[in-house]
C-alpha cells in the first residue's frame, strides 16, 4: 500500500476532481503541481498529466470528476469510487481508504 497516491482537487472546499493510483504515489506532489499550473483541466488531461509524471498505470489510474471517471483499465470501478468522490483524504482502492501519499490542491 505504501504505493497509493490521491491527488483531489478542491474549489471554495469542494471536490471537483481525484486523481487515484495505485503505483508511484509518491509522484503525487508532481502531479498537483502541474494540476495547479495547468488549471481548469479536463479529466482527460489530468489523466495524460498522471501519466507524464509517473502516478499510476493504465491498471490502476483512475481520475473522476463529479460526473465523469476516466479509467483505461479492464475491470469495473468499485462503486466506492463515486460514493467517497467528495472526500478528499478517502483512497477508494481500499475499504480502509487510506494513502500514503495524498495531495490537496486548493484553488
Amino acid at each position: 500500500m505504501a504505493t497509493q497516491g490521491i491527488v483531489s482537487v478542491r474549489e471554495h472546499e469542494k471536490v471537483v476532481m481525484k486523481v487515484v493510483a495505485g503505483t508511484d504515489g509518491y509522484n503525487a506532489p508532481k502531479v498537483a503541481a502541474r494540476l495547479k499550473q495547468e488549471w481548469p483541466v479536463s479529466p482527460e488531461r489530468a489523466y495524460d498529466i498522471a501519466v507524464e509524471e509517473v502516478f499510476g498505470t493504465t491498471h490502476d489510474l483512475v481520475v473522476l470528476t463529479l460526473g465523469k471517471a476516466v479509467f483505461k483499465g479492464d475491470e469495473e470501478l468499485d462503486p466506492r469510487y463515486a460514493a467517497t468522490f467528495s472526500n478528499p483524504n478517502f483512497n477508494p482502492r481500499w475499504e480502509q481508504g487510506i494513502a500514503d501519499h495524498v495531495e490537496i490542491v486548493d484553488l
